[in-house]
């Protein structure tokens, strides 16, 4: 014997069994003596016994396997040589021979006595079951266990008390499956001793993605019981044939007549002609990659013909050659049959034709195989060992046929309930019906990967996925909402993150035929908070509910930006009203509210200054205001003083839901130790004898009162005509274009509010002419910017040019605003430097990159710009005229 033939491995005698002869020439003499016996395998199984049972010790045992496998390997593998085993015989003696040594392993190893308090079976899967196997091809196996004295006997699963079930359900988190899994891996070592490696067991049940099939050996019965709700489809075809191989016969038995009673129910729902779709696709899928790989088709082939039988075992499809036979059924079961004899040929093109297959499948099931890889890899986290579903992408881009590898442990995670009392099965059937159309959808926005993570982190939240994305499979435009949601509003999906329920709102919003006007959220608040004692939490839970439906609106361009406002000025005011309401209540509780001389309560409202008075406000904007009330006296002053305090502590309160408000006194004195509460009068008073910042007295225009009685009324018409009793002035033009200019200057270039060409020059404009022209008797109290820029416009103060100009150039300023607030931007009024943040910015405003948004901003600035500075420099050029002659008198 030279040295090269010392080396060989024993799997070298599948390729040069008489090479191997002269390095073991026993094994030659032994063939010679098995084979005059009448039957051979038989007298094989005898001498293996008869020296198993002189092996005591297992090194001993060892050899003694090895041996007589290699030997019935080489035996075999000559006779295929020698044309006398054709190839379905030769792998069917292979698989015997396999299966021989695996039981005979596991009688050995399973049979410590220390380990005897479980009992564990090996069930044979697949090829190794079907007697299929190819020299080089892996044992697939599935391993169970139960404890050594759980039952004695056969005992129906009917019999037993829910306790015991229960128990049984649970006893794998125990020490019993540490002791299995350490004999289990005793097991695989002595396979691989015995093959030398050539082979080794598999696990194709084994699925790492889902919790209940990761482990290598579970539970007899915790697996029964996940099958009905977590199984997929490539475990109705593996358990369809599978036979014990070795270890408790009892128990494989049990276990195998169980799950066919669970497998092959008397109907079958459309989830499991889904997955069973889902499979028959893999299967096509698998034979049209194989890429001349026989043993690649094969897989493709066994996974085919499995639902055949399925079909045929439940009555759905006639065997073939029956009176209920169609020709096309024959046709398919003879071209199957045809792939099968070149598989086992081993031939390079094994050809099953992929619509004959289809059709049979859509005959038999009453629906079309699922050819979509993606949909496969939902339905199917792995059918077959070699990973045929695959669609791991170079370098992290989303492209049609592939996905970032992040973004497949998304879509898996998408798939799976993360409560156990709800059904992972469900939840991957109703997913892969809608992940290609989502996927695809997904990869539009301009960051798909936040996308996708934030759907992943909503549904989290939500819970039960599975009706989600039941929901979104019959409703393709709230899936393309929620996908905009994600992809670009963190406002909003923060508020979906806090409150999962809110997802119905979500629904409604898309049913309306517009937002509901002030009474219609007046109402809705009113009835939420009936009968509640502290209603912060509601009108915050109530805010938010409303900002979602405001907003996804507002994402799917179905308002403008006017609408927007106006229902967000609502939704604010309603929100105000309640808790302004609530902090009377609560101060009260504790200090005699105060009182007319005649007995009636002291009336009161509350003044607003700024965005919501003007009914402008966006998502974050800030709320000035005072109470005013209807007395004269001390003492009522302090009361009211307290409700402020108690509003302003109540809205500005910050909880995991989010904040109310941003709600602050206004200072008309410009100081802090202001009151928060005043008598009309007196305010008035205050106001004439001070003299108020220009912007301060700018804002004073917006004011607007709101209270429950007439006395909001009254005190609203007296503001009113104090301010149309106050002259604006050149010099107050002047100075609020001088305050323009410092704000101005301290903006960065991208602040799209105090930079050049910002709504506030809009404001300014409309103000200034309004303020001088139109602030009259005879003219209504206008607050809003675009209406009296319209006004302005009627009137003849303006060309109707400059108006429509700068009303467009506003709305599509706001619109942005409107836009980075969503985004939740840290700067909320700065255009975003990054180019994806510009991008996701032009995708909340439907535009078609980040280019036409940086254009049209810039388009609109500059148009605003040349406007204000050409008003500017007259106001500038009129004050500095007439100072020579004020300085001279």
């Amino acid at each position: 014997m030279n040295q090269s033939d010392a080396n060989r491995s024993p799997q070298d005698c599948t390729e040069r069994p008489i090479d191997w002869l002269d390095v073991d020439p026993e094994a030659l003499a032994w063939i010679t003596s098995i084979e005059t016996a009448d039957d051979p395998t038989a007298q094989a199984h005898v001498e293996l016994e008869r020296e198993l049972l002189g092996a005591q010790e297992d090194t001993v045992a060892l050899g003694v396997l090895r041996r007589y496998y290699h030997r019935e390997r080489l035996r075999h593998t000559l006779a295929n040589h020698r044309q006398e085993l054709g190839g379905p015989a030769y792998r069917a003696c292979l698989s015997d021979t396999a299966r021989t040594v695996l039981r005979r392993a596991c009688d050995r190893v399973f049979a410590v006595p220390a380990k005897q308090d479980v009992c564990i079976g090996v069930l044979a899967l697949r090829e190794f079951a079907s007697g299929q196997m190819f020299p080089d091809s892996h044992w697939p196996v599935l391993a169970i266990y139960q404890q050594a004295k759980e039952f004695n006997g056969e005992v129906n699963s009917s019999e037993r008390s829910d306790t015991e079930r229960s128990a049984t359900r649970w006893i794998s988190q125990g020490p019993l499956e540490q002791a299995a899994e350490r004999q289990i891996d005793r097991l695989c070592q002595w396979i691989e001793s015995i093959t030398d490696g050539s082979v080794a067991l598999s696990w194709p049940c084994q699925i790492p993605s889902i919790e209940t099939f990761s482990r290598r050996v579970s539970h007899w019965r915790s697996l029964l019981d996940a099958l009905p709700s977590h199984s997929t489809a490539l475990h109705a075809p593996m358990l369809l044939d599978a036979k014990q191989a070795g270890g408790d016969l009892g128990l494989c038995e049990r276990f195998l007549r169980e799950s066919k009673s669970i497998l092959f129910p008397s109907f079958r729902t459309q989830v499991d002609v889904e997955y069973l779709a889902g499979y028959f696709g893999a299967g096509l899928g698998k034979l049209r990659g194989a890429d001349g790989s026989p043993s690649g088709a094969l897989e493709g082939l066994i996974a085919i013909d499995s639902i055949v039988r399925i079909a045929i075992r439940s009555g759905l499809s006639p065997s073939r050659g029956t009176a209920k036979s169609v020709p096309l059924q024959d046709a398919f079961l003879s071209a199957l049959q045809e792939a099968f004899e070149k598989a086992s040929r081993r031939e390079v093109q094994v050809w099953l034709d992929p619509d004959l297959a289809s059709r049979w499948f859509e005959q038999a099931f009453g629906s079309r195989p699922i050819e979509s890889r993606l949909a496969q890899s939902i339905l199917l986290p792995c059918p077959f060992p070699t990973g045929a579903n695959d669609l791991s992408a170079q370098g992290g881009t989303w492209t049609e046929l592939s996905l970032p590898l992040s973004a497949q442990q998304m879509l898996e995670e998408c798939a799976q309930e993360q409560i156990a009392a709800l059904s992972s099965r469900n939840c991957r059937f109703h997913f892969s019906r809608i992940v290609d159309s989502l996927v695809e959808r997904v990869a539009k926005t301009p960051s798909p990967d936040l996308t996708l993570r934030n759907i992943v982190a909503t549904g989290k939240s939500l819970g039960g996925k599975g009706v989600l994305w039941e929901l979104f499979s019959s409703h393709a435009l709230l899936m393309d909402l929620y996908i905009r949601l994600c992809g670009t509003s963190p406002y909003l999906v923060q508020i979906l993150l806090s409150n999962p329920g809110m997802i119905d709102d979500l629904l409604d919003s898309l049913m309306l035929e517009r937002i509901p006007d002030y009474r219609g959220f007046e109402s809705a608040l009113g009835a939420l908070c009936k009968g509640t004692q502290q209603i912060e939490s509601v009108v915050l839970s109530f805010r938010n509910a409303m900002h979602l439906a405001i907003g996804v609106r507002d994402i799917l361009g179905r308002e403008n930006i006017t609408e927007i406002h106006r229902a967000l000025a609502d939704v604010h005011e309603v929100c105000l009203r309640s808790l302004v309401s609530q902090a009377y209540r609560t101060v009260g509780a504790h200090h005699t509210p105060p009182r007319n001389p005649d007995g009636t309560p002291v009336e009161y409202a509350v003044m607003l200054i700024g965005k919501l008075a003007s009914r402008e406000p966006n998502y974050h904007s800030d709320v000035s205001m005072l109470i005013l009330y209807d007395s004269s006296v001390a003492s009522h002053g302090v009361f009211f003083q307290q409700v402020a305090q108690k509003l302003i502590s109540m809205a500005n309160r910050v909880t995991r839901f989010g904040r109310l408000f941003e709600l602050k006194a206004w200072q008309p004195m410009g100081t802090q130790g202001s009151p928060m509460a005043w008598n009309p009068e007196l305010l008035i008073q205050a106001i004439e004898r001070s003299d108020l910042p220009i912007e301060q007295r700018m804002n004073l225009y917006t004011a607007r009162v709101i209270g429950e009685s007439a006395y909001a009324e009254r005190t609203e018409s007296t503001f009113e005509r104090f301010l149309q009793g106050q002259e604006w002035s050149k010099q107050h033009a002047f100075a609020l274009v001088e305050y323009r200019r410092g704000l101005e200057l301290s903006a960065s270039p991208e602040n799209i509010k105090r930079g050049w060409g910002g709504t506030l020059d809009v404001e300014v404009l409309a103000h200034s002419f309004y303020a001088k022209h139109l602030h009259k008797p005879k003219y209504p109290w206008l607050r809003g910017t675009v209406e009296r820029l319209e006004a302005l416009r009627k009137s003849g103060v303006i060309s109707p040019q400059v108006a429509l100009v700068l009303r467009d150039a506003y709305h599509f300023l706001r619109s942005v605003e409107s836009g980075l607030r969503l985004m939740n931007t840290k700067l909320r009024h700065d255009l975003p430097k990054d180019p994806l943040e510009l991008s996701k910015l032009a995708y909340v405003l439907q535009l078609p990159d980040r280019e036409q948004l940086l254009e049209s901003c810039e388009h609109y600035r500059r148009t605003v710009q040349d406007v204000a500075q050409r008003h500017y420099a007259q106001w500038r050029s009129e004050v500095i005229a007439s100072a020579p002659l004020n300085a001279s008198k």
